[in-house]
């Protein structure tokens, strides 16, 4: 198996199934996909935390280095968890956020990017705490969409509707 080849990464905005998509994925024994962990951030998520808690020696593999690729976290951590029995096909995270210019860190992993039709998104009670759409929801239908477009630039993506 090649380096990148076992890497999978999902994305999506908030409230387009990406957390149902992860538990799924995480039913197969051969697939480990950890729910936004972050690897690459400069202080360890709420789920970070929860992770190095339970397997002490993942924690080398969180903190990304000046310079270093956006998944070299992930394949380090990969060959840890593998050589304990777990992630023989998949490994990755789950990233339910809307930042832009993700594409070409992500290259060189399979991605499944979760997508919901807009006008239902932006309907969402939960999406309308977060952005102030009763103001103006044309900048947050923007970026929605922008986030969208970008995963086209993915050489492995996958697209999932959550109706589907």
């Amino acid at each position: 198996m090649s380096k990148d080849e076992g890497l999978l990464i999902t994305l999506g905005a908030g409230q387009t199934g990406t957390n149902s998509l992860c538990g799924l994925l995480k039913s197969n024994p051969d697939v480990f996909v950890m729910c936004e962990v972050f690897l690459n951030r400069s202080f360890l998520s709420r789920y970070g935390t929860k992770l190095v808690n339970a397997e002490p020696d993942l924690l080398p593999c969180f903190f990304r280095a000046q310079g270093a690729d956006t998944l070299e976290n992930y394949w380090r951590a990969h060959e840890r968890v593998r050589a304990k029995g777990h992630a023989k096909r998949f490994f990755g995270d789950k990233f339910a956020e809307m930042d832009s210019c993700y594409a070409e860190g992500f290259k060189d992993a399979r991605v499944i990017f979760s997508v919901r039709r807009l006008e239902e998104w932006l309907a969402k009670d939960s999406v309308r705490t977060w952005f102030p759409l009763d103001e103006d929801l044309v900048p947050f239908a923007v970026q929605y969409t922008k986030y969208f477009i970008e995963s086209f630039l993915l050489p492995n993506v996958h697209h999932v509707r959550l109706e589907d």
